[in-house]
């Protein structure tokens, strides 16, 4: 098998998969589940260079392939090129067993992540116990050199209640032998558009489920959708391919995009505004890009706040639009298009 094994975990890396193929030498890309494996079709079909697998679904299927890739990985001298830093244990296990030549790119800052002492209460926290218990038993092991040794941090979940945002403990590897980390500048880089075809009537709205209670996602959203159908603008409704989203009651009258289908591979310059909760897609679109993260009232102000300060350790292009009333989302609305008139 010629050429270097690339793994992904999320849409993240896309566009630089895209941009650094050639570079990189992939030849096969693999996906950890077979949502993910929709996303990334397109960019298999572009490049018409590389292969595309999913693999295995059951854990203990997966852990084994895992493992023999990354002996013909090694056998072979190609590289295991991954774009991960949290949330897949048996990968992590598995090239620290066999240690094959790799390369990290990791796409997001750990000091965004929750730490224990940032969580009041360890009921918040599911798995925390067994997450706990695998944490411990690493470290033991990794002082004779039989695992790699974790961080454990700790991730927001959807559809909170009563203003108490849960968590999900995650580990995340501390260190990858015979592995070169990669630290990209322009790793989650801004959108590139043409401003002149940018179409004053045209919105994209991101309609995934984040921290706050769906109930108050779904109102936001109609209010928003609402707002702008009234103002005759556009409207597209666009899903998180890997997750629950919010169906609403005016969607009968926008354009429903295919959620599996990776955002990287929309026309979305032609948008005039791109509005969401909290995806981290929102920071691609600097000055054009409304979060409605400070609008929540179902989720604390400390955790909405973290929330943002990931948004905006993803790109050095300029904030989101962050409004602070209905009456501030409107007049972003209206004036969407002043961003276009600004200097570059």
């Amino acid at each position: 098998m010629n050429g270097n094994f690339g793994f992904v975990a999320s849409c993240l890396p896309w566009v630089f998969l895209k941009e650094n193929l050639n570079r990189l030498g992939i030849t096969k890309l693999y996906v950890s589940t077979s949502e993910l494996a929709k996303a990334y079709e397109m960019l298999r079909i572009s490049s018409n260079k590389i292969e595309l697998e999913v693999l295995p679904s059951n854990k203990i299927e997966q852990f084994i392939t895992l493992i023999n890739l990354f002996k013909i990985a090694k056998q072979k001298s190609n590289k295991v090129i991954f774009f991960h830093e949290a949330c897949w244990l048996i990968f992590d296990i598995g090239f620290y067993i066999i240690k094959p030549n790799g390369e990290f790119y990791p796409q997001v800052y750990k000091t965004c992540f929750y730490r224990r002492k940032d969580i009041d209460d360890p009921k918040r926290i599911d798995t925390y116990l067994l997450k706990l218990i695998i944490y411990k038993s690493c470290s033991a092991l990794s002082k004779i050199n039989i695992s790699p040794s974790f961080d454990i941090f700790f991730l927001p979940k959807d559809n909170n209640k009563n203003s108490n945002v849960r968590f999900t403990a995650t580990l995340a590897c501390k260190h990858y032998p015979r592995t070169k980390v990669c630290y990209p500048k322009d790793f989650y880089s801004k959108i590139e558009i043409n401003k002149s075809k940018v179409k004053k009537d045209r919105v994209l709205v991101l309609t995934g489920t984040d921290i706050c209670t769906n109930k108050e996602l779904k109102y936001l959203m109609e209010y928003v959708v609402d707002y702008l159908l009234k103002t005759s603008i556009k409207v597209s409704l666009k899903g998180h391919p890997s997750s629950e989203n919010i169906n609403i009651y005016n969607s009968e009258k926008c354009e429903l995009l295919d959620k599996s289908i990776a955002m990287e591979t929309l026309n979305t310059e032609s948008y005039s505004l791109v509005i969401g909760m909290g995806s981290t897609l929102l920071s691609r679109f600097p000055k054009r890009a409304i979060c409605l993260l400070k609008l929540c009232k179902s989720v604390s102000t400390i955790d909405i706040n973290k929330k943002i300060q990931h948004i905006t350790s993803l790109s050095d292009e300029g904030d989101c639009l962050y409004p602070t009333s209905k009456e501030q989302l409107i007049n972003m609305i209206d004036n969407r298009v002043s961003w276009i008139d600004e200097s570059n």
